[in-house]
This record gives structure tokens, C-alpha cells and sequence, in this order.
């Protein structure tokens, strides 16, 4: 009759037994019993008469795992209990004592399915709750989507991946609609059948419509004239067009039959509707992920669920449940694997069972003993699909799986044809592919993106291996990403920066793995050495800097002796390792050997632009470690060089940098003019190499020295006006070294030095937007933070937070902007009463100043010292000090600092009396400054002079006294 063994039924006395639908039945209503008592029944009943040992029994129920005997008895003693034995006259099991058991009612096994009012009763609800053993989760809604649709339609396809859980949906909007058809529903499955000639026989068989004819269709097409009924065709995928057929001639021969079938691809039949079943919906973010966060995802809750069905004792809680949330994700939502990895749990554990994910065809291999062959282990649920493909297709889905994400059809192609397909037939199977459910399709953007899920993916490669096509199909892979990186590098900087990362970006993945394998003992080093250099831009742009420069150290390690002799390719990596360690390391030896090598190269191949390169790295890498004279020296001779240039843009930059280290050396008035002839004179590039060989935006970086500047020279308003104009250039960027230069490194400190509190919390919550991309910044946020806390009133937390945050930061770089940072640190300490601690913080950041050249900050370094000897009982000390602070900000022409030094030192003198000489000196100060009479500073001068003001006496003693002091003061 074509109907397959696992169709069978079992029935004894009133029961009737399902194996492959782990179903027991008393009359028309399911019995509740655990899978395990279930697999004990089926065991038995199948060898009826036989004694069963309990071996046989422990193999069955339990393999691979020790169990006590007391566990058998006790799911014995359920099963006997469910059965109701030794009720009455009811004998089912009976125990041979030191050898087993034996089911000893009699038993009738038929290919007839169970009676339809049966059927009926034991369909899954899509609730959630237990019937059948079975549980589904998360397909509410597709299963109301499937119900609505067959209202409307009357061939429906259920179209997923192997594992997805179409039957399971299936049967429960069989459930669901049943009631609709008053001539019922039924249950054709086709898994087992191998003849696609037994199709409609199938049917017959399910409707309980004897067969009289070799073709039993024209006879079921009379028979379902006239009935209104839903038929689903379950695991249609291996006799598609049998199955096919069949739909179509029902519904295209009858007015009220509905057909509802599951497949891996569609029917394609005429009138089909095709509902493509999607994953379950899994976390996606582990970090902080709660568990009731994670429970609220039917992924998670079907892992849970299974999960405890293989140990009871199993509960998850915050500490498991990134482990839970990672192999969901992993898994990619589909519920079979899911279900397999959470059959593993009481083997392996949580943490061990996600570290095993890697070789998920080895553990993923148990499964429901009374399942389907092909859903036992999740290798057999891929072999199912693999062998109903054609060799070319099986071969196609092996070459993709090299691609790590998604990818457009062109990459696909270039990898998969190979030299035996053309890229047509390659796309067509391609296509074919998608049909089939093995390959994923997004056409949610404007180009279609393909890729394998994460589970297809690992099979395939399995398979590719085994092909003996892996290094084939990575050197294609790895070539063509060569290519694509080498066309990308060439128009960085003539094509709009917007659309050249949306053509680029996204294939970054996809290059890491290009890379990875051309630079292994078994790839090829030039490839690799091209897909770095030329990669450079893009790990720029992306921020990646971590991954440039462990992969270009690696291609350094590999290259060609032609190459390392010193050829272009060569100086390239050294220029890339050196901008990519300093970002990520600092500058230091490291940094400053591979500058100096990539000089040396340029230099001797005539390479002006590679000369510069090396030369502003060597700048900055003075300039932000410990040494502005060396930095002075480098910038003069970018500038030199730069004057070969073909870039009209290149001297300008000569000069920004020699503005920059004027600045730093407290040469205000230098920087100032040098700063406002580069903005003058500046020359937007006709490309975006400057961000790419300079790392910054030049325009931003000159407004950021100028800025500061302008405070220093006590002109505040102009100050904040130049902050606000050079975030926004870096924000209309969207270049995030930029964007840091502007925030972190100038507006944020000018902000906090003027006091314009909102003005800092919003460069700081520009800054926070860049942390996304470029976590290193954070520690910038968390120092100003710190600072912040501790000018707010709280400087036991601010210290603490900026103390780590300076011990966190790259230890050699910026170093002129860490003195400001310092001395905050210095005063918080002092505030929370550690002023020892206070003491030695000021005195290493004056030492360090004084030693690297960056003095711009001195003056208030030693205004800080004053004001800790003041609270020590030191005033003459701390006269001195402040009187060599007033000296430093004088030679420098900082206007801002000696207006804090002379509040400092006004309250000083007040407090010893000397009111008049403390009021004319602060009053001659704030009359210099000409804007900025709301800063904080000008503000607590104007207070401060008042209170002197009403307490001064004219005492022509004290003046006199005083002369000497007035002298250096005035």
C-alpha cells in the first residue's frame, strides 16, 4: 500500500500507540506520559511476548549515560500506573525478576493510521501547552498568519530549513482550522517514502480510501469531489513533484479541499502561496543580558524547555544565561539544533556545551530515539537536505560556505563557479539554493544579500574539506577580496566618503578571513600581503585599529625576500604598523622604529608622500609622548618636505604642526598666528587622503590648538565660539579621530575652564557617540567625568574614577594634555583630605612638564602647588610659588592664567593683612581682559575684589610695607 513502518500503529485494549508520533491514545484522547516511560512502552509493545532486559531498556531510555536501576523501576511503575495495570482484569507488564520485563497484553500493529476522531484529539495546540509530548514557541503569530491565509487560499507552503519546525507548525494550524472543514483534516507524511509514485497511495491510505488502480489519483479526485477538507502534505522537499502534482490537481480539481504543505522549497504549483518559516527569535546582546530578559525569547524558552526534560533539576539563571543566549545565537533560532544542544546539557553543562559549539555535528548527535531518522542528530537533518541536491548544487553550497555574513550575488559567483561552472549556472543554483531553504536571501535593501546560517554553514564546510576543495575555494575567496580591497584603495579619496563605505564596509568580515588564510603556512603571503596594505583604509574609516595592526605585524612576518628588501609594498605595512600602534599602544619604540623604517624606504625610492607620512608620525609621536623640542625638529622638516609636495595642501599641514608644538611650549602668541595663517590659507585636499596620511582633519586639529590658545590669552568668548565651530566641522565629518581631537582634546578643556557646564556635558555626549566605534575613547569621558565629579562637590568618587581613568590611558601619548587632568587629580585628592597623595601628584606632573617641554600648562600647575602650601601653613612658600607662576604666565602672554594665579595669591595676602597691595594687583589683571566677564573666573575676581574692596583700609604703612611685593606684582 507504499505506507512505511513508522506510519505503524500498536493498539492493545483500549490504547492505540504512535511511535513515530510518540503519541499514546486511550479511546479518542491523548495519554500524558514522559518521553522516557514513552521509549520503555514502545520498546516492550514492539516485542510483545519477549522479555526486554533491562540493558536493553537502559540502552534504549538512556544511552551513553550511567543510571541507577531504581530509575527504571520508578518510570516503570509510571507507565504502569498510566496504562492502569492490575486494575481489574488489566495485565500489561509484567517484571521477570534479575532479567526484565515483558509486555504481555496482545497487540495488533497495522500500516492504517490511527482513526481521524483520534487524530483529531492528539493534534498539538499552538498555546504552548504539553499535548503529544510536543511544545512549540514562538510561532503564535505565523500560525495566525497561516490560519487567516487558508481562508483565502487553497495551497499554502510551508517552506523553512531543515529543523525550523514546519510540521510542528503544521500540525498545530491543523489544530486550529480543523473545525473549519466539516469533512475533517488530515495528516499525509511523506518523510519515510521513497517512491514518489506512492504519493497519492499515501493519501488514499491517510483518507482510509482503499486503492483498486495502479494510479490511485482519479479515483481520490472523485472521492474528494465533494468533501471539504484540509490535507497536509508533511516533508514534501524529496518527492517534490510528485508532490507537486498531486496539490495541484486537488485543488485545481475540486471547489472545497485545501492543501497545506511543508517542504524545504516550494511546490511550485500553480496557486501556491509560499510562507517561508523564519528562526525562532534569540538574543542577540549577551552583556548584561538578565534572565528575564533572555526568557523573553522563545529561542531561549525552548532551550529551557527541552533542556529540563533531560535534567530536572535544570533552572537558568543570570550566571548561565549568556551561555544559554550564546548557543541560541549560535545556533541561529532553529529549533531542532536547538532542541539537540539542550539534550546535551546534562553531558556537558552550560559553559563547556557553548565552548563545544564549534564541533556541533559531533555533539549535536542525540536526539528523540522515537524521531525520524533524519531529526535525530542534526548532521542527519543537513544529510537529508545535502543528498537531495544535485552535484552541482551540493558543490556551490560547499564553496559558499568560505563566506563569513552576507554577501551580493557578485562575490558569491566569483567564489563558487570556480573553472568548471559559468557564472549563469552558478547564480542560477544559486537561486536554486534559496528555493531549497539552504541559502538565505535578504532583499530588504537594494541589493539582495545571500548567506548561509551559521549551522548550514559549519556542515558545508564539513563538506568542503571533505571535497578536498578548501584551500581552492579560500584562494578564490582570498583573491577576489584582493581585487575588490585593491579598487577600493585606489577611489578612497575621489569618491563621496558616505558611498564608498556603503559599497566597502560591510565586507570587512569577509576580508579578516581573507587575510587570516592567505597569511597561514597553507595560503599565499602575497595575496596576503595586498589584502593588508590595501585594507588599511578601511580598518581606518571603521576604527578597527586593533586588528590593522596585529594583521599588518603578521604580513610583516611573511613578506617575499624581493619585498622585505625594502619595496613599496614593505614601506606601506611599516607606515600602516606605526599609525595603528600608536593608536592603539601609544607612540613608543615600536611606533618610532617602524616610522623611521618607513623614512628610510621612502626616502630612498623618492616617495614624497610616504616621506611626509613618516615624518608627521615621528611628529606626533614627539609631540603627544614626552619631547616638544624633537617634535619642533620633525615638524620643520615636514614642512621642508612638504614644499616638494604636489599637494598644495601638504605645507599647510607643515604649518598646523609647527603651531601645534608652539602652543604646547606655551609660545602663545606664536601659535596664535601661525594657527590663524593655516585657517587663512587652508586648502581643502581634492580627496580625503589627509585623514587617511595625517589621521585628523587639519582644520579641526588648528581650530583645537587655536582654541586653547585664545582661553590662555584671556580671550574666553572668542575661545568657546572656535570649540563649537570645530566640533560641528568634525561632527558634519562624521570622522570620529576628529570628532575625539575636538572634544577630548581641546572643547571639552576649554569648556571646563570657562565653566560653560552645558557646553561640556554636550562635547562629551558627541564624544560618547564616537565610544560606540572606538571604545578607547571611553577613558576620555571617564576622566572628564572624574573631574566633573569633583568640581560638583564630590572628590572621593572623582578621584577615584579619574586616578584610574589616567592609569588606563596610553601611557606615553598626549602626554600635553594629561597635565590639566593631573592637576584636577591633584585637587580632588587634596579635597577628600589625602593631601600627601595631593602633594606628589602635582610635583610628578611639573616634573614630567619640564622634562617634555609641555609647559602651556605650567603656570597652573604651580598654582595648584601654591595653593597647597598655603593650606599647610606655608605663605611664604607659597608666595613664591604663586609669584613664579605669575612670572611663567607673563613670559608666555596666558592672561587667564595669571588672572588665577592672582586670585590665589590676592586671597593669600588678604589673609595676611595686606588688603590694599592684594586689591590693586587683581584689580590692574581683570582690567586686561577686554570679553568673558560671566567665565567663572572673571566672575569670582569680580566677587573676590569686591569683599577686598569693603575691607581695605588706606594705610600708607601697608603700602609702603608692601612696595617690594607691588614691584613684582604690578
Amino acid at each position: 500500500m507504499g505506507t512505511d513502518s513508522d506510519r505503524k500503529t500498536l493498539s492493545f485494549g483500549p490504547f492505540y500507540l504512535l511511535p513515530a508520533r510518540e503519541l499514546l491514545v486511550r479511546g479518542d484522547q491523548p495519554v500524558r506520559i514522559g518521553s522516557r516511560a514513552l521509549g520503555i512502552l514502545v520498546a516492550m509493545a514492539e516485542r510483545a511476548g519477549e522479555v526486554v532486559s533491562k540493558r536493553e531498556l537502559f540502552d534504549i531510555v538512556w544511552p551513553n549515560t550511567s543510571v541507577e536501576e531504581s530509575s527504571l523501576r520508578v518510570h516503570v511503575a509510571a507507565l504502569r500506573k498510566a496504562l492502569g495495570d492490575g486494575e481489574g482484569d488489566n495485565r500489561y507488564i509484567a517484571t521477570i525478576p534479575g532479567r526484565g520485563y515483558r509486555f504481555v497484553a496482545p497487540v495488533a500493529t497495522t500500516g492504517e493510521p490511527v482513526p481521524r476522531q483520534i487524530d483529531a484529539a492528539a493534534r498539538p495546540r499552538s498555546d504552548g501547552k504539553v499535548v503529544a509530548g510536543i511544545r512549540i514557541f514562538g510561532r503564535d503569530d505565523f500560525v495566525a498568519s497561516l490560519n487567516a491565509l487558508l481562508c483565502e487560499r487553497r495551497l499554502v507552503s510551508v517552506v523553512g530549513p531543515g529543523g525550523m519546525g514546519k510540521t510542528s507548525v503544521a500540525l498545530a494550524v491543523t489544530e486550529s482550522v480543523a473545525t473549519r472543514y466539516s469533512d475533517g483534516a488530515y495528516i499525509v507524511e511523506l518523510a519515510r517514502l521513497v517512491d514518489p509514485r506512492l504519493v497519492p497511495t499515501a493519501l488514499a491510505t491517510a483518507l482510509g480510501k482503499p486503492v483498486r488502480s495502479k494510479d490511485a489519483t482519479p479515483e481520490l479526485l472523485e472521492f474528494l469531489q465533494n468533501k471539504h477538507m484540509l490535507i497536509v502534505l508533511d516533508n514534501c522537499e524529496h518527492l517534490i513533484d510528485a508532490a507537486a502534482e498531486l496539490a495541484e490537481r486537488i485543488t485545481q480539481n475540486t471547489s472545497q479541499v485545501s492543501v497545506l504543505a511543508t517542504s524545504r522549497e516550494p511546490l511550485r504549483a500553480l496557486g501556491e502561496t509560499v510562507a517561508r518559516l523564519p528562526s525562532l527569535e534569540f538574543p542577540t546582546r549577551l552583556e548584561g543580558l538578565t534572565t528575564a530578559e533572555a526568557l523573553s525569547f522563545p529561542a531561549t524558552q525552548l532551550f529551557v524547555d527541552r533542556a529540563k526534560a533531560t535534567r530536572s533539576d535544570f533552572e537558568l539563571d543570570d550566571s548561565t544565561v549568556p551561555f544559554a543566549a550564546d548557543i541560541c545565537r549560535r545556533l541561529d533560532g532553529i529549533p531542532l539544533a536547538i532542541e539537540l544542544a539542550a539534550g546535551r546539557v546534562d553531558a556537558f553543562g552550560m559553559r563547556e556545551l557553548a565552548s563545544l559549539l564549534d564541533e556541533r555535528f559531533r555533539v549535536l548527535n542525540r536526539g528523540r530515539r522515537t524521531a525520524l531518522p533524519r531529526q535525530q542528530t542534526l548532521s542527519a537533518t543537513f544529510d537529508w537536505s545535502y543528498e537531495l541536491l544535485s552535484e552541482s548544487e551540493q558543490t556551490v553550497l560547499r564553496r559558499l560556505s568560505v563566506f563569513v555574513g552576507a554577501v551580493t550575488m557578485t562575490p558569491a559567483v566569483a567564489v563558487a563557479a570556480g573553472s568548471d561552472h559559468s557564472s549563469s549556472d552558478t547564480a542560477a543554483v544559486i537561486a536554486g539554493l534559496v528555493s531549497k531553504s539552504l541559502v538565505a536571501a535578504d532583499t530588504s535593501g537594494t541589493v539582495t544579500q545571500y548567506r548561509l546560517l551559521e549551522s548550514t554553514r559549519s556542515y558545508a564546510r564539513e563538506k568542503l574539506t571533505e571535497a578536498g576543495e578548501s584551500s581552492a575555494s579560500a584562494r578564490r575567496h582570498a583573491s577576489y577580496y584582493a581585487a575588490l580591497l585593491d579598487r577600493a584603495h585606489s577611489e578612497f579619496f575621489s569618491r563621496p566618503l558616505a558611498e564608498w563605505m556603503a559599497e566597502y564596509s560591510s565586507c570587512i568580515d569577509n576580508v579578516h578571513v581573507a587575510i587570516d588564510w592567505a597569511l597561514s603556512p597553507d595560503g599565499d603571503g602575497d595575496v596576503g600581503v595586498a589584502l593588508t596594505a590595501n585594507a588599511v583604509p578601511l580598518w581606518t574609516r571603521l576604527t578597527l585599529l586593533e586588528e590593522c595592526r596585529t594583521r599588518v605585524e603578521r604580513a610583516l612576518s611573511v613578506l617575499s625576500p624581493d619585498v622585505a628588501r625594502g619595496g613599496k609594498r614593505e614601506m606601506q605595512l611599516f607606515a600602516a604598523f606605526a599609525a595603528a600602534s600608536t593608536l592603539t599602544k601609544g607612540p613608543g619604540p615600536e611606533s618610532e622604529l617602524a616610522w623611521s623604517a618607513t623614512l628610510q624606504i621612502a626616502e630612498r625610492i623618492g616617495d614624497i608622500d610616504y616621506q611626509l607620512r613618516a615624518l608627521w608620525g615621528t611628529w606626533i609621536g614627539h609631540h603627544t609622548g614626552e619631547s616638544q623640542a624633537r617634535a619642533l625638529e620633525a615638524a620643520r622638516k615636514f614642512r621642508d618636505v612638504a614644499a616638494l609636495s604636489s599637494d598644495v595642501a601638504d605645507p599647510v599641514v607643515g604649518d598646523r604642526i609647527i603651531g601645534t608644538v608652539l602652543w604646547a611650549q606655551g609660545e602663545l602668541q606664536a601659535a596664535r598666528s601661525t594657527m590663524e595663517q593655516v585657517l587663512r590659507s587652508y586648502v581643502a585636499p581634492s580627496d580625503r587622503s589627509h585623514l587617511i596620511r595625517f589621521q585628523f582633519d587639519q582644520r579641526v586639529t588648528a581650530y583645537s590648538a587655536l582654541s586653547l590658545t585664545l582661553w590662555l590669552q584671556g580671550l574666553p568668548e572668542q575661545a568657546m565660539k572656535i570649540v563649537e565651530t570645530s566640533a560641528q566641522l568634525a561632527q558634519n565629518l562624521a570622522h570620529d579621530p576628529s570628532i575625539f581631537h575636538a572634544t577630548a582634546l581641546s572643547g571639552c578643556r576649554v569648556a571646563l575652564l570657562a565653566g560653560d557646564r552645558p557646553s561640556a556635558d554636550r562635547l562629551l555626549a558627541l564624544l560618547q557617540g564616537a565610544v560606540a566605534r572606538q571604545v578607547s575613547y571611553g577613558v576620555w569621558i571617564r576622566a572628564y567625568r572624574g573631574e566633573i565629579m569633583i568640581r560638583d562637590g564630590d572628590p572621593e568618587a572623582g578621584s577615584r574614577l579619574l586616578e584610574v581613568a589616567l592609569t588606563e590611558l596610553p601611557k606615553a601619548a598626549f602626554h600635553a594634555h594629561y597635565a590639566s587632568l593631573r592637576a584636577a587629580l591633584a585637587q580632588g585628592l587634596a579635597a577628600a583630605g589625602r593631601a600627601d597623595d595631593a602633594a606628589t601628584v602635582i610635583e610628578h606632573a611639573l616634573a614630567l612638564a619640564e622634562r617634555s617641554g609641555d609647559v602651556w600648562y605650567f603656570p597652573e600647575l604651580l598654582r595648584v602647588k601654591g595653593e597647597f602650601l598655603a593650606a599647610r601653613r606655608a605663605p611664604d612658600a607659597a608666595e613664591e610659588t604663586f609669584l613664579l607662576s605669575l612670572d611663567w604666565a607673563r613670559r608666555q602672554g596666558a592672561l587667564a592664567w595669571a588672572l588665577r594665579t592672582g586670585i590665589s595669591l590676592a586671597r593669600l595676602l588678604a589673609e595676611q593683612g595686606r588688603i590694599a597691595v592684594a586689591h590693586a594687583f587683581l584689580s590692574e589683571l581683570r582690567a586686561k581682559f577686554t570679553e568673558g566677564f560671566e567665565t567663572v573666573d572673571l566672575v569670582e575676581a569680580a566677587q573676590l575684589l569686591t569683599r577686598l574692596e569693603d575691607s581695605r583700609r588706606a594705610d600708607t604703612d601697608e603700602i609702603e610695607t608692601d612696595k617690594s611685593t607691588r614691584g613684582k606684582l604690578l
